[in-house]
């Protein structure tokens, strides 16, 4: 039996899953957030030995049972990023198949197989991954600061409807999910 190691790695948690290779999930690990680039190298990778402990305890499996791991991170943006992750993650858990790819291109990987597809990954961060044939990209680091994180997303989306309904801009089709959401029958009762 083969067993396999999965990271997902964001500014506000650390998850990790001991699966077989059938994908039956055998164990799951929770540590915090964190990304190398902001909080450090030490700190993301023992973020991840915490979470990869766990989920290996709860699997009954260790270490030198896994055959590989695949690896969703923040903070894999620039093409250095990923070769630098995938050597920091071989050195902490002593394991050679590894695969590392930016979490936003992961969230999409695991929702969807279509050549045209995007999503919205809005955490503690903001990022959105887009694929085009074979053509995958990210965008995150484009995203001012200000812009960051699902609150900052979720107050764009109630001010596009505001000033859509005051003539600032263009009719929006977010209005009719926003007031659904919001369990409303107006936008004025919005703004209220």
């Amino acid at each position: 039996m083969l067993y396999f190691i999965g990271i997902d790695q964001g500014g506000s948690k650390t998850y990790s899953v001991a699966a077989d290779e059938s994908g039956h999930i055998l164990g799951i690990g929770k540590s915090r957030g964190a990304c190398h680039s902001v909080t450090g190298m030490d700190n993301a990778m023992n973020a991840v030995e915490e979470a990869v402990t766990s989920a290996l305890g709860q699997a009954g499996l260790q270490l030198g049972n896994i055959t590989a791991v695949g690896a969703g991170m923040t903070g894999v943006d620039w093409d250095y990023e990923g070769p630098l992750l995938k050597d920091a993650l071989r050195k902490h858990l002593g394991i050679e198949k590894i695969a590392v790819v930016n979490d936003a291109i992961s969230a999409m990987r695991s929702e969807t197989v279509k050549t045209n597809s995007a999503v919205i990954c809005a955490g503690s961060g903001l990022n959105v991954a887009v694929r085009k044939g074979r053509d995958v990209f990210t965008y995150g680091y484009y995203i001012a600061n200000e812009n960051q994180g699902g609150t900052s997303l979720g107050k764009k989306t109630v001010q596009a409807v505001l000033d859509s309904h005051m003539g600032l801009k263009s009719e929006t089709s977010l209005t009719e999910s926003v007031l659904k959401y919001f369990g409303l029958s107006d936008v004025n009762s919005l703004l209220y």
